[in-house]
């Protein structure tokens, strides 16, 4: 196996996919100290911790006791293929003064001083992908007979996954169209309005 493998986005961007610290915890870390440290925008923190679900630390105000949450991206890579989920990003709307995305990049072993954007900065940096379906399928002892008779192995999920209909899919691009339809209509518009103001100059 190709230990420098890469691999090539639908961007046709490279991208590596290697990283020795796939969740992240030296990145979590050094953003806990680095918190505690110097703490973020002229805020002091009392307690820093790592957590989950949304987030990755938290930190509460020396002076005032609020609440202030981090997800941390991390890597190794200076141009790192970065996926943001979206619990992760339906927390940071929800507290669009309390929430930052953290990017920390590890260079020879050592993790460097994070980069700090609010989800205004972040939702400009990347597309909103399309619908797609993904997960794991166990294959051993799997037969065509099995499939054709509907007798696929069940995966055990959480209440909280979301199954897939073909409903959901149409809906997910029709609304994806409507949203692509609305951009266009924007962008013509400001491209018509600055060749108005050209000729009035």
């Amino acid at each position: 196996m190709n230990k420098n493998n890469k691999y090539i986005n639908i961007f046709g961007d490279n991208y590596s996919t290697i990283d020795p610290d796939k969740s992240d915890t030296d990145y979590k870390k050094s953003l806990v100290e680095y918190l505690k440290t110097y703490g973020h925008m002229g805020y002091r923190y009392r307690h820093v911790e790592i957590v989950s679900e949304g987030k990755d630390v938290q930190a509460y105000r020396e002076d005032t006791g609020i609440l202030d949450m981090f997800e941390v991206k991390g890597t190794c890579e200076d141009k790192p293929l970065i996926h943001t989920y979206g619990n992760e990003l339906m927390e940071a709307i929800r507290n669009p003064d309390n929430y930052w995305y953290a990017v920390i990049k590890k260079t020879n072993g050592i993790c460097q001083s994070p980069l700090f954007f609010t989800i205004d900065d972040w939702l400009v940096l990347y597309p909103l992908q399309p619908v797609s379906i993904k997960g794991t399928l166990d294959i051993r002892g799997l037969t065509q007979e099995m499939i054709d008779n509907g007798h696929i192995p069940n995966t055990k999920r959480r209440s909280t996954t979301l199954i897939a209909t073909k409903e959901m899919i149409v809906e997910n691009f029709d609304l994806r169209q409507k949203q692509l339809d609305r951009q266009q209509e924007y962008n013509d518009n400001n491209v018509l309005a600055n060749k108005f103001f050209k000729m009035e100059e």
